[in-house]
Formats: structure tokens, sequence, C-alpha cells
């Protein structure tokens, strides 16, 4: 009787592979947090693709794009002064029409068509 068993070099093949990916993910969390995205499905199914992968990555980054952008309209109103990072910005517009993506120079352009403001900054707070 014939059995399905994997060639006996295949479980020291995939325990390397797997060493591999968890040093990866240990150095770089966004690639630790697309592995944990992936659907078990997929695993259970041995359906796993490069793709769905690539899917898991982009949608972690978009994820980490748009918290950093949350981050840094709080922080930025803690640095003002303002009672909530919805405030206003010298443009007049809510923190929140502003991009939800800080740019590489850390700028947080509005987002309102017609507006020219190029970085989030909170208006003053008028005294009570």
């Amino acid at each position: 009787m014939e059995t399905n068993r994997p060639d006996p070099g295949f479980y020291e093949e995939q325990a390397a592979a797997l060493r591999v990916i968890v040093a990866h993910a240990a150095a770089h969390p966004h690639l630790a947090a697309a592995l944990a995205a992936v659907s078990l499905d997929a695993l259970e199914a041995d359906a796993l693709t490069p793709a769905e992968l690539d899917q898991a990555a982009r949608w972690c980054d978009r994820e980490a794009a748009v918290a950093d952008a949350l981050a840094e309209r709080h922080q930025r109103a803690a640095e003002a002064g303002v009672p909530n990072a919805a405030y206003r910005c010298v443009c007049g517009c809510s923190a929140i029409r502003h991009a939800a993506r800080v740019t590489d120079d850390r700028r947080v352009p509005c987002t309102r068509t017609g507006c020219a403001c190029d970085d989030l900054t909170y208006a003053p707070v008028a005294a009570a």
C-alpha cells in the first residue's frame, strides 16, 4: 500500500522557510501584521498565493499610513493645546478634511477642493 508521504527533505525545507519568515517578520512589524491578516481558510486549503500575501501587505501598509496620520493629528493638537484632533486648521477646514496620510516630508495637506492649505496647522484656541 502506497502512502502519500512527502520527500524526506520536505519537512527540513519547510522548517527552513518558516525560520526565514519568522526572522523577517521580527525585523519588519508590517510583514508580521500582513501575515497575520492572511486568511486561515487559504492556509488550510494550501491555497496561499503570492497575490494574497501581497494583498495583505498592501492592506497593512494602508492601515499603518492612516494610523500614522491620526497620530500626527493628535500630536499636533496636543502641541497646540487644542481640545481635540478634529479642531480647525488655520485654513478654516476641520482637521478631518486634511489627508488621511502623512506625506514623506511629514505634511498633512487639506483635501477640500479649492483649499490651498498644504499642511495642517491648528488655529489658536480663543481665550474664554
